[in-house]
């Protein structure tokens, strides 16, 4: 409203000026007419040809004042006007433009603060659909990774073409070798156990034999996989090192501990056993890959590579150990213990230096086998064919050797090696297409109660040589013998004797421990407590 009324005012002060110079130019003037010049000055009349009278107050002179033409008049009249018209003009065009600058500047002003408020608002924008997004896709992650648990109850995923952390086979294989461990460990009464579930006692090969090397080729298996695992998540290949390091080592210290309380803090205790003959192997083996996936080396290669070296080892041990034979006291084995571990062993260390370097070379075998199902471009099939060709060449190379060399679990015997190796293959392969490929949910009813066993292997191997060198050497007062004997015995003698009978008692007991242990287990694994090697 105020920029049309300053227009206003400017429009009619230029259609007066033009009207001014239209009648300067056409209308004649009039000399009768008076004219009025703006000024409301008061001018003396003089009368003609009469001189005016002198005031008798005032003695000084009156100056007369000449009037002017009518035409002089109207000419000053006309220039004031125009003055008056253009000095108005001026001013108004001043304020005209200094109020166009400051409506300009306002609204420039009010664009720039406009355009602040508009990125402002679209940056909010933004930022609140960011957000939006963000939780929309959490919550869309979530409820994914709830149905694949959900799933995962009922059964595994469909193929092991991908990585996975754990597979059911594997599990299930560990499940399996728990077992025999727990048969070939020593409790019970010995003479009572059936000979193909406890330990051989030397040349042969029982269930009992396959616990703790099946144990050892599974937990290398994995190596690949948990590798790649910590790689996924920012770790370099130092800090890789570092962590199988002391995995291996607090699995060794572990053990070394309990066979210190074993002894009763003897100074001649035993130093090998089963914790740190796994401890020892894991830790090897661990970090021989490591080197091998430190230089970029591709999974296949790896794998082939780790084949040949624990094939070679495996020869070489049987070329070096034939010069001493197989006997118990001129082995090989034996020899080296005997000097190293002098004192520290009674009779024969079935876990000792020897042992411990065979069961390296298997473990790199069995390493082979995880790099081969860690080849993203191969499909579930070709790798199962790998595992089988891998696995028959061993067996053959074991029954070769078995001829001159007898499978013996106490020297892990270079032929011993390759057919467990071998077996431990082929099997994996079938089990890994049959668990861990087809969807069977039927198969998951055989395959739960192995998984469930499997799941903290660790775990159960500690707790257990701890119960062996500490609870079950308690003794008790035995009615039946009249004299004290070990608690487990005693439980067997005394408890179970008059339920089993003197033929089955040993057995009973050894399955009641391994189904205390199963609902233990069962227990940590629907509270998702797993403590196992990783």
């Amino acid at each position: 409203m105020e920029k049309d009324d300053k227009k206003r005012g400017i429009e009619e002060t230029i259609s007066l000026e033009e009207i001014a110079e239209i009648v300067e130019m056409y209308i004649q003037e009039d000399e009768n007419i008076p004219v009025y010049d703006g000024y409301d000055i008061s001018v003396e009349e003089e009368e003609p040809n009469v001189a005016p009278e002198p005031q008798e107050d005032s003695k000084k002179k009156v100056i007369k004042k000449k009037k002017p033409s009518q035409s002089d008049n109207s000419k000053n009249q006309m220039n004031n006007h125009k003055e008056g018209i253009n000095h108005k003009e001026n001013i108004n065009y001043k304020e005209y433009v200094n109020n166009e600058e400051s409506t300009k500047k306002k609204e420039s002003t009010n664009k720039v603060e406009g355009i602040n408020n508009k990125e402002i608002n679209h940056k909010e924008h933004k930022e609140t659909n960011k957000s939006k997004e963000n939780i929309y896709h959490k919550e869309k992650r979530d409820s994914l990774e709830n149905k694949n648990e959900n799933k995962n109850k009922v059964s595994y995923k469909s193929s092991f073409d991908y990585i996975k952390k754990r597979y059911r086979s594997v599990d299930m294989i560990i499940g399996i070798a728990l077992i025999a461990v727990i048969f070939s460990s020593g409790i019970g009464i010995s003479d009572e156990i059936p000979k193909f579930l406890k330990l051989s006692s030397w040349n042969g090969i029982s269930f009992g034999d396959l616990g703790v090397p099946i144990l050892i080729l599974a937990f290398c298996f994995m190596i690949p996989t948990e590798v790649e695992f910590d790689l996924k998540n920012k770790l370099d290949f130092k800090q890789i090192a570092i962590k199988k390091a002391e995995i291996g080592a607090v699995i060794f210290l572990l053990g070394i501990l309990i066979n210190l309380v074993g002894s009763g803090f003897s100074a001649n205790f035993r130093i090998m056993g089963v914790l740190q003959f796994i401890g020892i192997v894991y830790l090897v083996v661990s970090l021989i890959y490591i080197v091998f996936k430190r230089f970029k080396f591709k999974q296949n290669v790896i794998g082939i590579i780790l084949v040949i070296i624990g094939t070679v080892g495996t020869i070489g041990y049987f070329a070096f150990s034939s010069k001493y034979g197989y006997n118990m006291k001129t082995c090989l084995a034996y020899f080296v213990d005997s000097k190293v571990l002098a004192g520290h062993f009674a009779g024969f260390e079935r876990y000792g230096i020897i042992s411990t370097m065979s069961a390296i070379f298997a473990g790199l075998i069995a390493t082979s086998g995880g790099c081969f199902i860690c080849d993203r471009k191969s499909s579930s099939k070709d790798k199962s064919i790998r595992f089988l060709i891998v696995g028959m060449a061993l067996i053959i190379i074991s029954l070769i050797l078995e001829r001159k060399c007898p499978y013996n679990v106490n020297i892990y015997s270079p032929s011993f090696v390759m057919l467990v190796t071998g077996g431990f293959l082929i099997v994996l392969s079938g089990m890994l297409l049959t668990f861990d490929s087809m969807r069977i949910k039927e198969l998951n009813l055989i395959s739960s109660p192995l998984v469930v066993f499997g799941a903290s292997p660790i775990f159960l191997v500690v707790v257990n040589e701890i119960l062996i060198n500490t609870l079950f050497k308690a003794n008790i007062y035995s009615v039946s013998l009249a004299t004290k004997i070990p608690l487990d015995k005693w439980i067997i003698v005394d408890l179970l004797s008059e339920v089993f009978g003197q033929g089955s008692r040993t057995v009973a007991f050894i399955v009641v421990y391994i189904l205390l242990w199963f609902s233990v287990t069962l227990f940590m694994y629907g509270k998702r407590i797993f403590i196992r090697v990783k």
